[in-house]
């Protein structure tokens, strides 16, 4: 019996080339998974292929009962961390439900923490570890992304699961929760596997922490998914705003590009670009992880797991965004390009003008002198 709680957060950046092995080893010691044997060669080579770091162990007590919590970090290369607590019962318990619904552990001396604060205090001190190898682009959006699962270690009812699956805050029905529930199907007649919200109920013959880092994968998508809509939609809604406070005409005598108004659409111009270009990348590097497998069984549960948390509705509002950015982008340029044509044949007007009165000021001067 295993109690994972999983949290995910943003760095901000990229790894630097080359340099994240180097990074996860100042967290911990290395420690290589087995589902590393059924990512794709594809998915390895591409950088995409995330690295797992037990960061810590130690015995502590939940809910009174003796357990291991084991500290896991999992870094991705396009700067996303995942803190995995393993908590894995010494004895079986007979209200499993009570267990996952716990929130707070013991620590050796009888301290007593918060899973919260426990989170807050390991990741503050990872991402100061991290800051040396990462190239920090954008800043990060204030939210992060949680899950808990939880991993059984004998078969049940599944009325059984779903009391675990819920523990009784909730006021669904039994009726209602399996209805709202997703089955993921899995390899044997009895296996389970539940999700719901951000909580999942695992029972299998195999592996369990095959499945889990698939789950764990498949959040890390959804969630940079979350972080890269955030960031467009603060980014058009600062391009709208820029473009109502610039004046509805622009002057269009010589030398008015060098007016501040017209260098701040340049500028905004080149900050658009940039938006648009690392985010382009990001979501090659996400959406690359749909490549992650080439095992038919694992990319079918991987491919369920997308569906259930809605991976495809968040890319398509992402690309959406990204084409509206551009469609700012283009219609700024336009404004500059109108401007820029206009101003230069008014300076040619300006010039011929004077070709024509200089000659004729000449023959005036000359005529009354």
């Amino acid at each position: 019996m295993k109690i994972l709680h999983v949290f995910i957060r943003d760095l901000g950046g990229e790894f630097a080339d080359g340099k994240l092995l180097e990074a996860a080893r100042s967290l911990g010691e290395l420690m290589p998974e087995r589902t590393a044997n059924l990512y794709s060669d594809y998915f390895t080579m591409s950088g995409l292929s995330p690295v797992r770091t037990l960061m810590r162990r130690e015995e502590v007590l939940i809910a009174g009962v003796s357990a291991t919590l084991s500290v896991f970090v999992k870094l991705y290369n396009y700067g996303v961390i995942l803190l995995e607590y393993a908590i894995e019962l010494k004895v079986d318990f007979d209200l499993p439900g009570q267990l996952f619904k716990e929130r707070s552990i013991e620590l050796a001396g009888g301290r007593h923490i918060d899973l919260e604060a426990l989170r807050k205090g390991d990741l503050d001190a990872a991402m100061r570890r991290l800051a040396p190898w990462l190239e920090k682009s954008y800043d990060v959006p204030d939210f992060f992304d949680r899950f808990h699962v939880f991993v059984d270690s004998k078969t049940r009812p599944e009325e059984e699961a779903m009391k675990i699956l819920l523990p009784g805050d909730e006021s669904y029905s039994e009726s209602t929760k399996r209805h709202i529930a997703k089955h993921i199907e899995l390899w044997e007649e009895g296996e389970h596997f539940y999700l719901m919200g951000n909580r999942a109920y695992l029972s299998t013959a195999l592996d369990s922490s095959d499945i889990t880092n698939f789950l764990e994968l498949s959040r890390v998508q959804l969630y940079e998914l979350k972080v890269y809509d955030f960031m467009l939609d603060k980014s058009i809604e600062g391009t709208y705003k820029f473009l109502d406070k610039l004046p509805r005409q622009d002057e269009i005598f010589p030398l008015a590009w060098l007016r501040k108004d017209f260098k701040n659409q340049i500028r905004h111009v080149f900050r658009l670009t940039e938006i648009r270009m690392d985010l382009v990348d990001l979501i090659k590097d996400i959406t690359n992880t749909s490549k992650v497998t080439e095992d038919p069984y694992f990319a079918g549960v991987y491919r369920e797991l997308n569906e259930t948390f809605n991976i495809s509705e968040w890319f398509q509002s992402v690309r959406g965004k990204v084409d509206e950015l551009e469609d700012i982008q283009r219609m700024i340029l336009s404004r500059i390009d109108i401007f820029k044509s206009t101003t230069l044949e008014m300076t040619v007007i300006i010039l011929i003008l004077i070709e024509i009165v200089i000659p004729v000021a000449e023959l005036l001067h000359k005529f009354f002198r």
